[in-house]
């Protein structure tokens, strides 16, 4: 069978060979020709281009790749399959290959096999490569594949190493079927008889097979008889179909690699043609300009017999008209990067005045160095190396966040990332643990610049209780990218790189310095330190808050620098607590704690630091993050001696006005001063006698064994919180007053308490008391009581009762009554009463309780001063009740 394709799926063709074997007796037996050859069919070509992008992957990141493959024709493709042969560099990894807008391809060992389907002429295919890198990779430009692509037709120069293979005859040997012989160079109309000027050996092979012509010129064996120069040929033709076409895929293996067609015998009678024709094309890629490249045929004992030339890309590169017993070489030629087609032709003319037809032909292996020995090895080697693949690793600009967290460790977010990527996917947010303070930690995520030459911002969220103190940066490759020095920005937590200085090779690390905000917490009390329930008078003004010492609520506590500084203002609570909580670095290194006391207290002590002419307590700020227990004590230094008195006698009558000493702190009373007034007040006028009594069971009245009062400096008299002295002023009417006469005793108490930093004795007076004894004929008599209730006015449910003294905290309200009575026998007309507010009280209500019949009662206030005025005539025994209240 002649010009079956041998190669797997290449269109296999059935040929019929007609063999006709002929009995030849003796030389003189005449044999004639009666079989012929069918035709192969035509082997379509179908080249492929293959061209990938380069693309700029950073190390560390992932990166895809296109490449594009095109089927240059110049017939359509079917049953196209690209094979990508993975060879990564190390750090480089092949993820995926797909078709785009196909199916993805399927990987055995490092081959990926990817189905393209039919691929009309001129259309493209196009594959998408993922690559992952690490910070292994090689930086540059770096093959990591090649990719051969194949298909029904025949391919050259796609890496699949297919050689297309014709004969114009066969490669028998004593042809003499009809087309079994070529006769190149032959220019006749038919027969036997030479014709062309180059249909005989050694005369130019390129002529009789023009390059540009794809088929030699010459004609195919009609018919062969026995003898010399007695074939028949037909008529001369430019377009004769090889008679033999197959894929050649190895040819260091294929049984047509050489040809060596034998020398017919005997001369006289032997029947044959070695007339032929053999031609070999490929197609090969080359990477890089190359020099040395070389072709060559023959180069064995074969040689070449009787001539050929070679051809690339469409020119000669070598010929050789004649036999070569060692075949021949091309000179060394220069093969450009990319697709070149490489053409060999091999010819057996045979001069026709020689043994013509029946001389030997025939060819060696042929062969192709892009680089060392022309061999048939070397044509495999080119014939099927890929087209390579790839990519350029780059450095890209690494960027990387970093935390140093001061005085605290905790997790801080970062948000709005610009122009940043991880290895795979755009990255927006990023966040780092800190866990030793004052230790800086890396984020684990490694970022590159999206786009070079573009800013990139990050932002840092705030974190309760830290501030960004600042951001430092810098680049470990500065000597290249000559980022140096500050080459950012900080604005509100923004951090920014201009777009200068994101350049390739850039390896840049922003540190983010946060310090916790250290808070140092002051505190203390106001209270009242008078020494509480205690009954301890050395428990008073000491500084320390004992039992019963209760707090002051809403003193202003200034926290200031000891000057004009103010750093905060608080009021105390109700328990009179105070406390402040300020960032450590506001604090000074001195500072005051300063109390404005409320309008009815007087400072008397504080603790460590405390200054009282200044009302402040000074501290040095160390490293304590908490300075507690400043306490300042004040007091009410409200020592008041009730009350008011008013009584009509007679003469020689003895009256007692109760009083009562009060205080809120304890005090030392030093003098009980009593004035005495009389009117008349004439020489022959009867002195009147006013003695003080301590009454100690304060019932209003001197009773037995109650001694006289008076306190001296020397001899002061401890008047204690909660704990009233009471008092008597009994006045003596003389015997001899007349009416109208009058005697005024006025009370005025004097007291003193000792106090340090600095020491100082406080001194003070009590408001003045009067006692009024009226005499006179009318004998109106008044009498006062007091009692506590609940509001002013007084309601229903106030079942206190009046006494002449009573018992009373700072919050009561109190209401007095005052009873007037007509002693005499004699109506009384034009009746006042006139009393005024005691002292630390204020206004509440004013009121005639009881008017006796016939009289009416109108009541009235005006500042401290009350007034009730009677209409009418008060007749003898009668009586009635006036009241007021106040709040204290």
């Amino acid at each position: 069978m002649l010009g079956n394709k041998l190669s797997v799926q290449k269109n296999n063709i059935s040929h019929l060979k007609y063999c006709v074997f002929f009995l030849c007796v003796l030389l003189s037996c005449l044999i004639s020709t009666t079989a012929s050859y069918a035709a192969d069919a035509v082997i379509l070509e179908a080249r492929f281009s293959v061209s990938a992008t380069l693309p700029a992957i950073e190390r560390g990141r992932i990166g895809s790749q296109l490449i594009n493959i095109k089927n240059e024709g110049p017939n359509n493709a079917t049953n196209a399959v690209a094979t990508y042969v993975a060879a990564p560099k190390t750090g480089v990894t092949v993820t995926s290959v797909s078709v785009v807008g196909g199916t993805a391809c399927t990987l055995s060992g490092s081959n990926w096999s990817c189905t393209l389907g039919n691929v009309t002429n001129g259309v493209t295919k196009q594959l998408v490569v993922s690559y992952n890198t690490t910070s292994a990779s090689s930086l540059g430009s770096g093959q990591q594949a090649t990719v051969k692509v194949s298909s029904d037709e025949f391919n050259p120069g796609s890496g699949v190493g297919e050689t297309l293979y014709k004969v114009w005859g066969s490669n028998n040997q004593n042809e003499t079927s009809k087309d079994g012989a070529f006769w190149v160079g032959y220019t006749g109309t038919g027969g036997t008889a030479k014709s062309g000027a180059y249909s005989d050996e050694s005369t130019s092979v390129v002529a009789a097979w023009p390059v540009s012509q794809s088929s030699p010129t010459g004609a195919y064996l009609v018919s062969s008889a026995g003898g010399l120069k007695n074939s028949t040929y037909a008529a001369s033709t430019t377009t004769a179909q090889a008679m033999i076409q197959r894929i050649i895929t190895n040819m260091s293996t294929d049984a047509n690699a050489t040809v060596q067609l034998n020398l017919i015998n005997p001369e006289a009678t032997g029947n044959g043609d070695n007339r032929r024709a053999w031609e070999f094309t490929t197609g090969v890629y080359t990477t890089a300009d190359s020099n040395t490249v070389t072709a060559c045929v023959g180069r064995s004992s074969l040689g070449v017999d009787d001539g050929g030339y070679i051809i690339v890309d469409g020119a000669s590169v070598v010929s050789q008209d004649g036999y070569v017993a060692g075949g021949f070489v091309s000179s060394s030629f220069r093969l450009a990067p990319g697709y070149h087609r490489i053409t060999y032709r091999i010819v057996n003319r045979n001069t026709y005045n020689g043994r013509s037809e029946q001389a030997a032909g025939g060819y060696g292996a042929i062969g192709l160095s892009l680089s060392g020995d022309c061999s048939t090895t070397n044509y495999d080697a080119a014939t099927t190396a890929g087209i390579p693949v790839s990519i350029n690793l780059i450095d890209g600009a690494k960027i990387k966040i970093a935390k140093n967290s001061i005085n605290g460790v905790g997790t801080f977010n970062y948000i709005n990332l610009s122009n940043l990527v991880n290895n795979t996917i755009d990255v927006t947010s990023d966040s780092i643990t800190t866990t030793v303070a004052g230790t800086p930690v890396n984020s684990a995520q490694q970022l590159w610049a999206k786009t070079l030459g573009s800013d990139i911002s990050v932002t840092e969220s705030a974190v309760t209780g830290y501030v960004l103190s600042g951001v430092s940066c810098s680049d470990t490759n500065s000597s290249t990218t000559g980022n140096t020095g500050t080459f950012w920005t900080l604005a509100n937590n923004v951090m920014t790189i201009p777009a200068a200085r994101i350049k390739e090779g850039a390896n840049i690390t922003c540190t983010f310095t946060n310090n916790k905000l250290i808070y140092v917490d002051i505190a203390g009390r106001v209270f009242t330190d008078n020494s509480g329930t205690t009954g301890d008078v050395a428990k008073a003004y000491n500084g320390t808050q004992d039992t019963g010492e209760i707090g002051i609520e809403n003193s202003t506590i200034l926290l200031n620098n000891c000057s004009t500084t103010q750093l905060a203002s608080v009021l105390t609570n109700a328990s009179g607590d105070y406390a402040f909580s300020i960032e450590q670095g506001l604090l000074p290194s001195s500072f005051c704690i300063t109390q404005q006391n409320r309008p009815e207290y007087l400072s008397v002590s504080g603790t460590t630091g405390y200054d009282r002419s200044s009302d402040r307590i000074t501290l040095t700020k160390t490293s304590a993050t908490s300075y507690i227990g400043n306490n300042f004590g004040d007091v009410i230094v409200n020592v008041v001696l009730n009350e008011d008195g008013q009584h009509t006698a007679i003469a020689g009558d003895v009256t007692d006005y109760p009083h009562r000493l009060t205080t809120q702190t304890p005090v030392q009373l030093t003098q009980l001063l009593q004035t005495q007034t009389q009117q008349p007040n004439s020489s022959i006028d009867q002195p009147w006698q006013a003695l003080i009594y301590r009454d100690s069971n304060c019932n209003g009245q001197v009773d037995t064994g109650e001694v006289l009062f008076n306190p001296t400096t020397s001899s002061p008299v401890l008047l204690q919180p909660n704990t009233n002295i009471c008092l008597v002023q009994r006045v003596y009417v003389p015997t001899n007053v007349i009416a109208g006469a009058q005697h005024i005793g006025e009370l005025q108490a004097s007291y003193q308490f000792a106090l340090a930093n600095p020491v100082e004795t406080i001194t003070g007076q009590t408001l003045k008391r009067k006692d009024v004894t009226l005499i006179g004929s009318a004998g109106l008599t008044l009498a006062k009581k007091v009692r506590t209730v609940a509001s002013c006015p007084a309601t229903s449910s106030d079942t206190n009762a009046f006494n002449t003294t009573n018992q009373a905290t700072k919050n009561d309200h109190l209401e007095y009554e005052i009873t007037y009575k007509n002693n005499s026998t004699k109506k009384l007309q034009n009746v006042k009463v006139k009393d005024s507010l005691p002292t630390a009280t204020t206004f509440g209500s004013i009121s005639c309780n009881v008017t006796p019949n016939g009289n009416t009662c109108n009541a009235s206030s005006a500042n401290n001063t009350l007034e009730w005025i009677l209409t009418g005539l008060l007749n003898p025994a009668s009586s009635g009740t006036l009241r007021f209240c106040v709040a204290q």
